[in-house]
């Protein structure tokens, strides 16, 4: 995320490791990079400084992963912390806890994706004057239905 919002040398990992909210070490750090270049995420551009080789990074669906849940495990960790780390103008988290048919789930689950899809359009022509924010999304249940609850 760093690399889409400033230049990154090769040099500083220290540097590097405080700009990120929450700071790693600088080990970490290293170690992101070396990882970054293995999958080829990351490239030098003509002034050698380190670049995303995309704009936009998406999962491949056709494969199956056992990093994207604790990728999002890791997100879910950093937005509860956000709520003690930034103040309420920096950052913006709220809930709603809602009835929904199976049929009206499926087409919640549309709109979510239909509101992933325009916030990373808005990312992406805005050109990389701002900082990086991370949004999560969660829909889950948080009752039984039917004859499942008669056996609590």
């Amino acid at each position: 995320e760093f690399l889409f919002t400033t230049t990154f040398d090769g040099a500083d990992y220290a540097a590097l490791a405080k700009s990120l909210q929450p700071p790693i070490k600088e080990k970490e750090a290293r170690e992101a990079m070396e990882i970054l270049i293995d999958l080829e995420l990351v490239s030098q551009d003509s002034l050698n400084n380190w670049r995303p080789t995309s704009k936009v990074l998406t999962k491949d669906n056709s494969i199956a992963s056992v990093y994207i849940p604790a990728y999002h495990l890791e997100n879910i960790r950093i937005g509860s912390e956000s709520i003690e780390r930034f103040s309420k103008d920096e950052r913006n988290i709220s809930s709603v806890t809602m009835n929904l048919t199976k049929e009206q789930y499926l087409n919640a689950c549309e709109e979510v994706k239909r509101l992933r899809e325009k916030l990373l359009n808005m990312s992406t022509v805005s050109g990389n004057s701002g900082p990086i924010y991370q949004c999560n999304m969660q829909l889950f249940p948080v009752t039984v239905q039917g004859d499942q609850s008669e056996s609590l």
